[in-house]
């Protein structure tokens, strides 16, 4: 399978590649540059429908998660199957928005997870990763809950299933 990490910024991919290689032991293949979606391509077995898990990091964002999950309408909806939101010991009221949101959108399989500590941003994409791996989802779709990107402009690549054309 491959795990998509839309980022609109698309730090050192290198870093990264080596922190997920750590995590999962898988084979990892770094492919994208800064501006564009990045991927990595895991050596595990695929199931006959793409499993698409959306993970939503965020730290100190309570003034911005509220429009990233606002985002999440059904034409998006219906190309993924799970949610997870990674809350990176923020110090405000991120969390509290989230618990809102996910009472208020009960169509929404949203699922709120805290780090025990602040272990960045690198730290929460590994527990999304695995997160991924161990529920057995294919793809992953990395949005940001400070609001850098939108999940409406990758909707015609998940309509036309474009994505499994290309490890990015």
């Amino acid at each position: 399978g491959v795990i998509v990490f839309y980022n609109p910024l698309c730090y050192n991919g290198n870093n990264l590649k080596q922190n997920i290689y750590k995590m999962t032991n898988y084979d990892i293949m770094w492919k994208g540059k800064r501006g564009k979606c990045c991927a990595f391509k895991l050596t595990f077995s695929k199931n006959m429908h793409d499993r698409i898990l959306l993970f939503i990091p965020g730290y100190n964002c309570e003034k911005q998660i509220g429009r990233v999950l606002n985002q999440l309408s059904e034409n998006i909806l219906k190309y993924i199957q799970e949610t997870i939101f990674v809350d990176n010991c923020s110090k405000d009221n991120t969390v509290k928005v989230v618990k809102k949101y996910k009472i208020e959108h009960p169509n929404v399989n949203l699922h709120i997870l805290r780090n025990d500590e602040n272990y960045n941003l690198g730290g929460s994409h590994k527990v999304a990763f695995d997160y991924a791996i161990i529920n057995n989802f294919d793809y992953v779709i990395v949005l940001h809950g400070d609001d850098q990107g939108n999940i409406n402009d990758i909707q015609s690549i998940l309509e036309s299933k474009e994505y499994r054309k290309y490890d990015c």
